[in-house]
Parts: structure tokens; sequence; C-alpha cells
């Protein structure tokens, strides 16, 4: 009726094709986080959330990497400075604008076989209920008959059936 579960697929699938790519982000993440940690005072869980900020929402604090000093220019903050336009660069625009280019293909190419995917998903879960029908039955069931007799399903794109019966059966 409304199509729900044809809408959900692709982004479900767009998720997981990009979850390897927010693991190698979390390295950098990390490496932010540890850097941060080495240059300031500040608490771990502070400095972790502000990463997050920085690199989720775009919220780049400067106490991440200066500290509760307010940030000026000289020698000394010099290479303070640098790591916080190197994360700055590096997490807030490169990554997260690969992100969204990978996620912006990996939801086209999931919308493309959504049909795919979504009889994909019905067949799973109609195998996994008639199984788990039959091992209910098969543990329950006493000295009932076994059925040895069965159907099995085939699904094929409607356009294949029409090719198969125009061919003639070798034999």
């Amino acid at each position: 009726r409304f199509g729900l579960g044809r809408r959900v697929l692709p982004i479900l699938e767009a998720l997981h094709e990009v979850l390897s790519f927010l693991i190698v982000t979390l390295f950098f993440f990390m490496a932010s986080v540890q850097v941060s940690y080495a240059l300031t005072d500040s608490k771990l869980s502070g400095i972790v959330f502000d990463t997050y900020r920085m690199g989720f929402i775009g919220d780049m604090n400067s106490a991440l990497f200066f500290g509760d000093e307010r940030p000026t220019w000289s020698l000394d903050s010099l290479f303070h400075f640098w790591w916080y336009f190197f994360f700055s660069f590096l997490v807030m625009v490169s990554l997260a604008n690969i992100f969204i280019q990978v996620m912006g293909n990996a939801y086209d190419k999931a919308e493309e076989r959504v049909g795919i995917t979504f009889v994909r998903c019905r067949v799973t879960a109609s195998l996994h209920y008639t199984l788990m029908a039959d091992a209910l039955h098969d543990l329950f069931a006493r000295g009932g008959q076994d059925d040895t007799t069965g159907y099995v399903w085939l699904s094929f794109p409607r356009h294949l059936d029409a090719v198969a019966m125009d061919q003639p059966e070798d034999g």
C-alpha cells in the first residue's frame, strides 16, 4: 500500500555498505582524540564529545586543541594551530564530503535493485518461518506421518517465463 519496505530497504542497504568507510573514519577520529588529549588538559569524555561534534555536526570547538586557554598567534601555539587546521580540514571538510558521496552512491545502487532485495528479504523471512514451523512441528508431533513430499518455489522475472515458453525442449 505505502511501499514502506521498498523505501526503507535502500536506506538500510546503503548504511550497511558505508560501514567500512565509517570504520576507517573512526581511526581519524581516534587520532584527533589522541592529539587533543596530548595537547590539552581536558577530560577524555569532553574530548570525545567535541570530536564527535567536529566530525558529525561540523561544530569545531577551539578548546579541542587549545584547552581552556584562548588561542593566540605565537611560536608556542603554532603546533596547536597546525593540528587544529589539519584535523578541521581532514575531518570536517574532506571526510564529511567523502562520506556524503559514498552514502549517495550506495543509496543509488541500492535503490536500483530494490525489487530484487525486497524479494530476497521476503524469501529469507518465509524460509525462516517455514523452518521454524517445521522444527516446532517435528519437536511436538507424536507418532505423526513423515511428510517428505513438498514443493520448491522458484522465482524469476516474467520476461524470462515468456522466453522459456518459446524455446523448444532439447531431447
